[in-house]
């Protein structure tokens, strides 16, 4: 390795992340375009293998057990060093890159089972779903595994169990109804779409979702299962997470919703996608390209672009305008 600083290791393995590897284990990271992907990054540097071996074997941060994983694949590290990787991560989803392994590598379900009962990190409740589903996992262990459950997205799994798998119901409503992780809201709206739970409970379940989309499980009661439009634009407005922006677009383009009413939401948005809900607004309802503008200006990287290209496309915004805005590596698409 040379003097560089390594980076931190990341969830989510992007080309930027191998450049600055390839910069700290000492290779010339220049080539590396910005669509590349593991196999590409494996093929173009077989040589770092050992130095990404001890990189991701010192990791405190991020996924190492999905890089584990993910080295074993591409470049060819050895079974065992990626077993023990996963074995000991207590960062990252060692749950998921279990179940992976037994799914290409030929571990026995028993190693992977064990795995995913000690997990204390990632999506322990999905990678038991998908043991019982690929590899013969028992029906009583993955309940017990979800119940368990204090991180990943045990809501969806349990409303899976029930809705596929002839777990009871009101099981199913337990675990959704403790769940402080993953998308309780959508568990809850799965459950009603399949006739399983009653609309009222639901509704008590999204309006109390802290994690997930509750904006979206809002917008689909109302839809499809007859709650009333103003419980849903409550639940939109106090949304903290998800897209509440975007589902606010498509209650005005769908149930009736005052266009007034949506602006606001998108103007006080924190989280989602505010600058996409805005253009759609005045491409199909009608809002004021002026005041679009003002929204995607705020915006961030490709979602700033990908706001200002549909400006332009289908709002009448200038080509100067959103060269104005945009980044030189965003300028390419329009000049």
């Amino acid at each position: 390795m040379n003097s560089v600083e390594g980076p931190r290791c990341p969830a989510v393995f992007t080309p930027e992340f191998f450049r600055e590897l390839v910069a700290h284990l000492g290779g010339d990271s220049r080539p590396i375009r910005s669509d590349w992907s593991w196999d590409i990054f494996a093929r173009r540097y077989p040589d770092l293998r050992q130095g990404m071996e001890d990189y991701f074997a010192e990791a405190s941060t991020g996924d190492p057990a999905s890089a584990a994983y993910q080295m074993v694949t591409y470049f060819h590290s050895p079974r065992k060093w990626a077993e023990g990787m996963i074995e000991r991560a207590q960062i990252g989803d060692p749950a998921g890159a279990a179940y992976l392994m037994v799914c290409y590598y030929d571990l026995p379900a028993p190693w992977a089972e064990g795995i995913i009962e000690r997990a204390q990190t990632g999506d322990p409740a999905s990678a038991a779903y998908a043991m019982m589903i690929h590899h013969g996992s028992s029906h009583e262990w993955v309940e017990d595994v979800i119940e368990r459950a204090q991180t990943g997205d045990p809501a969806l799994a349990a409303a899976n169990m029930v809705m596929l798998h002839d777990s009871p119901p009101e099981w199913g409503e337990r675990v959704i109804e403790k769940a402080r992780t993953g998308d309780p809201a959508f568990a809850a709206n799965r459950m009603v779409d399949h006739f399983l739970a009653p609309v009222l409970w639901a509704e008590g379940i999204i309006e109390r979702a802290e994690t997930g989309d509750p904006a979206f499980a809002a917008y689909q009661m109302v839809r499809y299962h007859g709650s009333s439009r103003e419980w849903a634009e409550g639940v939109i407005e106090r949304a903290k997470t998800g897209d509440p922006s975007f589902w606010a677009y498509l209650i005005v383009r769908y149930c009736g919703s005052s266009r007034e009413w949506a602006e606001g939401v998108i103007e006080r948005a924190q989280t989602g996608d505010p600058a996409g809900a805005a253009a759609n607004l005045v491409h199909v309802c009608g809002s004021s390209r002026e005041w679009a503008e003002r929204i995607v200006e705020r915006a961030e990287g490709r979602k700033r672009e990908i706001a200002g290209r549909c400006m332009v496309q289908y709002c009448g915004s200038s080509r100067e305008w959103y060269n104005s805005i945009c980044d030189e590596e965003g300028k390419w698409w329009i000049r």
